[in-house]
């Protein structure tokens, strides 16, 4: 890992970067920060399961610790929503699963564990970002390599897919971040392999893909 002040140059507290203790992943991690502390996913070379560390500010995370019913071949997705964490994996089974916590508190699921989002495979990475009082995951389609979205407020469940308007395709996992008032999502193309982003303002649709120049 390393680390920036606002704008400045990255300096991982003026060590640069730092190796994570005891962990190592064939797939690349996620982070999310909530409140106060930081949040570092990965995925177990050998048992796939998806391995959580955490850190207040400034501090590096320390001590893995599994969270257990789900296995990934793939990288996981992480955002935060209000009060919780939310994890984001693809199943082994190609079905996309989601679990949450408070900060600083077990994975639990609001005491459900893993929970199977409905109607969506894929066999990419998930993706996932939070604007405002919403939560959005976005996944490719197996077969179409469209790229769909869902997305549900704070406290409500995730349920129906749509696909992103402006009718790309991608062979790749899809980005997403937020920022100001609108939720952005990048893609790969499949032919020229360059970047396209696509943005909406929160709950509204997405208004077309553009190349990132």
């Amino acid at each position: 890992m390393n680390s920036a002040e606002d704008g400045q140059p990255f300096d991982g507290f003026g060590s640069g970067w730092s190796a994570l203790p005891d962990a190592t992943t064939d797939a690349a991690p996620a982070a999310a920060a909530l409140g106060n502390r930081l949040y570092v996913f990965a995925k177990g070379i050998d048992d796939k399961q998806i391995y959580v560390s955490s850190a207040l500010s400034r501090q590096a995370p320390g001590g893995w610790a599994a969270i257990p019913g789900a296995a990934t071949d793939v990288a996981p997705a992480a955002a935060t929503l209000g009060d919780r964490v939310y994890v984001f994996v693809k199943g082994l089974d190609n079905r996309i699963y989601t679990n949450s916590a408070l900060e600083g508190q077990p994975f639990d699921g609001w005491g459900n564990g893993w929970t199977a989002i409905p109607d969506a495979t894929t066999d990419t990475a998930p993706a996932a970002a939070s604007l405002g009082n919403r939560i959005y995951v976005f996944a490719k389609g197996i077969d179409d390599k469209c790229i769909y979205v869902n997305s549900a407020a704070d406290g409500e469940p995730l349920g129906s897919w749509r696909a992103v308007e402006g009718n790309a395709t991608t062979d790749a996992t899809p980005v997403a971040a937020a920022l100001g008032n609108r939720i952005y999502v990048f893609a790969k193309g499949i032919n020229d392999k360059r970047i396209y982003v696509n943005s909406a303002a929160d709950g509204q649709p997405f208004e077309g893909w553009a190349q990132v120049q």
